[in-house]
């Protein structure tokens, strides 16, 4: 592992240092807004279980925001992915109507409207691509109740059998 890391930054190294500027420029963006996405993926986790339960006392609360945090940071590569290119997907559509548009140039009328709707149906298609986050991370949450639940079902009749 460490001689992989090593030539491959020795490879980055020789592309020179414009082309770590150019990474910088597309990568950056993406990590922010997915850190940004990841953020809201976990007040949603929060929202989602105060519908379930809403705590009453200080130590409900702890334990409401310890399995909210836990519910997503307990599998990070597969809510990373989710996270990550959700976001990616969504950038890149913007980009591609951007790029259209720097190509086909606004000599019309009728081509600044195309890039409109265009734009319109492309924010449209990343609502889309949120709100099915959404749904799948409300699927996990259900999926994820009954497994701590059943888990904490078996902790306590083993704890009773063991009295």
């Amino acid at each position: 592992m460490h001689a992989f890391l090593w030539n491959t930054f020795a490879y980055l190294e020789d592309l020179g240092i414009q082309f770590l500027g150019w990474i910088n420029l597309f990568v950056s963006p993406l990590l922010h807004m997915a850190f940004v996405s990841a953020l809201l993926l976990q007040w949603w986790l929060c929202r989602i279980d105060l519908t379930h339960h809403m705590p009453r006392s200080a130590k409900e609360w702890l334990i409401h925001l310890k399995d909210s945090f836990f519910r997503l940071w307990a599998h990070p590569v597969r809510w990373g992915n989710i996270v990550f290119f959700g976001t990616a997907i969504r950038i890149g559509l913007v980009f591609c109507v951007l790029h259209l548009a720097w190509n086909w140039g606004g000599q019309s009328v009728s081509r600044v409207w195309t890039f409109f709707f265009l734009q319109i149906a492309v924010s449209a298609i990343n609502a889309w691509i949120i709100g099915w986050v959404l749904r799948v991370t409300a699927h996990y949450w259900k999926h994820d109740i009954a497994v701590r639940s059943e888990i904490r079902s078996l902790e306590s009749s083993i704890r009773a059998n063991s009295l």
